[in-house]
């Protein structure tokens, strides 16, 4: 063990915590220690941290019960060193207490350092203010011969030097001294504290002495004597033994019988799960998949719902019928256009008309161009140049009419594109509407389905409630209204009745 180097090195032995008859016998081995030794460097870091280091270690091997650490005691306060201080003491001594002394506790560690022999001075204020710095190294010091001295007493009461083994005793044994030590010990303490010894303890340590002397303990004698017994018994019942024999041995051989049976049963399904087993690790990976598919499935489920509250608490239903209302409105403004698209091409032809002679040729031109018009694809037709020829434009079947074959053609490819490109569009959206269906089918929507219900209809009650209320605001407008109408009213008549009463009050005047 590390020596504190904060003692003097000419130090001949150190006093030790011991009970009052084991320092009386100890005081004989040798001299007593120097009263004043040397001066030391406590205030030194590499002093603070090795007592440190080495406190934190001892008082967690020592289950020490309260929280401790080197930042603790880097300042810590007087609590910190009175409950290190009573738990130091404790090792030695279970019934040492600082606060049923009657003493203040620093007066309590200052005497028990004085009656263990500590060889410095320590001062009352320094154990009342550890955490200052000029206070905790003095503390630290003490402590940590308090420590080296309950360490070398555990170590002293631990081995065999304090023990003496009888004549006939062999060392692999305990020493008879040392159970009678602590037998005394015990003793000492239950004198101390007035308590009685526990029978359990004397129990205990019979058997110690007894297994010292050789001798049976008291839970091996009442086991000896109740097998005693026991075969007394069973040598009594023993004498018709023979015929249960028989049947025991009968009862034996059936068993011995049903044992193969189950031998063979065992074999036929043990080759029945081999057997087995690939279908069984099949279905395995298959149960594996569809779990994993199932939770995808969840973690979809979850991420709609999600969507659907975001929807609901953003205003989706609003934005939707918004939106909804804006596409019927430019729907119906595209169909006010093309109307009035045809009513022009109407009104140029039937002006070409007016202005000049139109060939019946040029009349089947211009049906053929509205025939081959598909409706909801004028784009297509437009950008092919499929367009009503007026008279004003200039006509001939010769040059317009191999354009027109032209048109028509790329006019009829654009629309084949444009017609399978939305099949496939429909026929995508229709696969992903189906995908969606069967998961929403695999799933279990009931409750999202009745919360949206439960959430439509407590918004159609706070619309009613709303109307209600509106219904009521204007209630009270109109009363409001009607009272305000009174009020004005009936405050003109009060004018005018003041100005005839005032009027009448400039004659009485005049008259007087």
């Amino acid at each position: 063990m590390r020596r504190n180097q904060s003692l003097p090195p000419n130090k001949q032995i150190r006093s030790t915590i011991l009970p009052q008859q084991l320092r009386s016998r100890a005081s004989s081995m040798a001299p007593l220690p120097d009263q004043r030794p040397a001066g030391r460097d406590i205030k030194s870091k590499a002093f603070i941290n090795r007592a440190v280091t080495a406190l934190v270690e001892f008082l967690a091997a020592s289950d020490y019960p309260n929280k401790i650490s080197t930042r603790i005691l880097q300042c810590p306060n007087a609590k910190d060193v009175f409950c290190i201080f009573e738990h130091l003491v404790r090792q030695v001594d279970p019934t040492f207490r600082l606060k049923n002394s009657g003493l203040k506790p620093e007066e309590m560690c200052i005497n028990t350092l004085r009656e263990l022999g500590y060889p410095f001075t320590l001062s009352k204020q320094n154990l009342a203010t550890p955490y200052a710095p000029h206070a905790w190294p003095s503390v630290l010091a003490a402590l940590d011969w308090l420590r080296e001295e309950v360490f070398e007493l555990s170590e002293f009461v631990a081995g065999d030097g304090m023990f003496k083994y009888d004549d006939d005793q062999v060392k692999e044994e305990e020493p008879i001294g040392r159970v009678l030590y602590e037998i005394s010990l015990c003793g000492y303490h239950a004198i101390r504290t007035g308590e009685e010894i526990n029978p359990s303890t004397v129990e205990l340590f019979g058997d110690r002495m007894r297994h010292v002397f050789g001798c049976v303990s008291q839970d091996e004698l009442r086991q000896l004597q109740s097998r005693d017994h026991k075969l007394q018994s069973e040598l009594n019942t023993a004498a018709g033994f023979d015929s249960e024999i028989e049947s025991l041995r009968a009862t034996l051989f059936n068993l011995d019988e049903q044992l193969e049976a189950a031998q063979t049963t065992q074999t036929r399904f043990e080759h029945l799960i081999e057997q087995l087993e690939p279908e069984f690790r099949r279905i395995s990976a298959e149960t594996d998949s569809l779990t994993k598919e199932e939770q995808s499935l969840q973690e979809r489920l979850h991420g709609i719902k999600k969507q659907l509250e975001a929807q609901e608490a953003s205003g989706y239903g609003r934005l939707e019928e918004e939106y909804q209302m804006l596409t019927e409105r430019y729907n119906a403004r595209l169909k006010t256009k093309s109307e009035l698209i045809r009513e022009t091409e109407r009104l140029q032809l039937e002006f070409s008309r007016r202005e000049g002679r139109v060939a019946p040729a040029f009349d089947g031109f211009n049906r053929l161009i509205g025939s081959i018009r598909a409706p909801g694809f004028e784009q297509i037709a437009k950008d092919c140049d499929l367009k009503i020829r007026t008279y004003q434009a200039g006509f001939d079947i010769k040059t317009d009419f191999p354009a027109v074959v032209t048109a028509a053609r790329s006019n009829l490819d654009r629309f084949r594109s444009a017609v399978l490109a939305a099949e496939e569009r429909v026929a995508s959206i229709s696969q992903d509407i189906e995908e969606i269906r069967a998961a929403i089918e695999k799933l279990d929507v009931t409750g999202a389905r009745a919360h949206l219900s439960d959430l439509q209809e407590r918004a159609e009650k706070i619309v009613e409630l709303l109307e209600a209320e509106e219904l009521a605001n204007e209630e009270t407008k109109r009363d409001l209204s009607e009272k305000r109408n009174v009020v004005t009213t009936k405050s003109e008549e009060l004018r005018v009745e003041e100005a005839t009463l005032k009027e009448q009050l400039a004659d009485l005047k005049v008259s007087f």
